[in-house]
């Protein structure tokens, strides 16, 4: 479903005092995404903590599982391979991205309009890690 392929980024944690960056795999326009002015570009510092964040996770997983965002489609100007009202769910790799993002507004991505139906908070070793 993706419109790019996988590449490297870094992640910043909401853990402890914030200040975990972890390594996690996102495709590139994930990271162009923006809201109310603010981009989910990578974090700035280098990965200090090699456990790998995920984009996605059951309740019960061990680990670390990255905060995300829904996004809702537009009926229109999205990827052939995306439904139209379609719901995408990316990580959010910063805390002012994922505050940027409210219910109801709208976050560019892939050049689009897509709506924020919704936000997940980072989880730890399957607890809210909030």
């Amino acid at each position: 479903m993706s419109a790019g392929t996988f590449s490297n980024a870094k992640y910043q944690a909401s853990y402890g005092d914030g200040l975990a960056i972890h390594p996690i795999r996102v495709q590139p326009e994930t990271i162009a995404a923006s809201a109310g002015g603010v981009t989910n570009a990578e974090p700035a510092g280098a990965i200090n903590n090699p456990i790998q964040a995920r984009s996605t996770g059951g309740r019960r997983s061990f680990g670390l599982v990255a905060r995300f965002v829904t996004l809702r489609a537009p009926a229109t100007d999205q990827p052939a391979t995306y439904q139209p009202l379609g719901f995408t769910r990316i990580p959010a790799l910063t805390e002012a991205f994922y505050d940027a993002c409210v219910k109801g507004e709208t976050v560019t991505y892939l050049g689009a309009a897509y709506t924020v139906s919704g936000r997940g908070g980072e989880r730890v070793d399957g607890t809210d890690g909030n």
